[in-house]
């Protein structure tokens, strides 16, 4: 998996000095040209927030800077799919005008419904993934307030890091060009399991003995294995 960073710089005409100079202007990002000569040929891996100003600098998503997803934005996945959906209607009115003998027996027909049917999936696939992104990047925020050191003291950083590894982790699973159901379920098992776990911080702050017991095990089995 190749990242998008040369490309869109070269795109926009910046050398790599440049380019580290505009992103401190105008994306609040200090980096040295080596630095980014790295991040662009795949020897240094960002941080997600860098990838984050990276990707608002070229003005396109995480995933498509980073190679996962071939649309820029969630939005251009909506736009593509609104697309397809009109040439598949196009598609099912040609089958009503010609009859199903007649079009099950043209080949061309068959072969562009195929790829417009092959096309939705993609999208779909897409359309899921960005999703799922977003919902993993929320909750790595949530992650950020709730494992502070207020919550779990000596364990935030290192809690922090896991997280950040089981995203990439997830999204590098579903970086295939058509992410099967697993991948879906992968995704929306990790999502859930945030979700619970940032319920039982916030229960056990207002009090919950049975919260504060199982947030207490949680702290404890944090400094043994990894939580994921």
């Amino acid at each position: 998996m190749v990242n998008k960073l040369r490309e869109l710089r070269n795109k926009k005409g910046l050398t790599l000095r440049t380019a580290v100079k505009e992103l401190s202007e105008k994306a609040n990002l200090s980096i040295s040209p080596d630095t980014l000569a790295k991040y662009e040929r795949g020897v240094r891996e960002p941080k997600l927030a860098v990838w984050q100003k990276l990707a608002n600098f070229y003005n396109v998503s995480i995933l498509y800077i980073q190679g996962i997803s071939p649309y820029k934005s969630a939005s251009d996945v909506r736009d593509n799919q609104q697309i397809n959906d009109k040439r598949l209607h196009i598609i099912r009115f040609f089958q009503e005008q010609l009859g199903p003998e007649t079009y099950e027996n043209d080949a061309d027909l068959q072969e562009l419904e195929n790829a417009l049917f092959e096309e939705d999936h993609q999208l779909n696939t897409e359309s899921m993934r960005y999703a799922n992104y977003d919902d993993l990047l929320a909750y790595l925020n949530l992650a950020r307030i709730l494992f502070s050191p207020a919550f779990f003291a000596d364990t935030n950083k290192k809690y922090n890091d896991k997280v950040k590894k089981q995203c990439v982790k997830i999204l590098k699973a579903n970086s295939k060009e058509n992410a099967s159901i697993a991948d879906g379920i992968q995704y929306s098992n990790n999502i859930f399991l945030l979700k619970d776990l940032f319920e039982v911080i916030l229960d056990a702050q207002d009090g919950d003995k049975e919260a504060i017991k199982i947030k207490n095990n949680i702290s404890n089995e944090l400094h043994k294995r990894d939580p994921f």
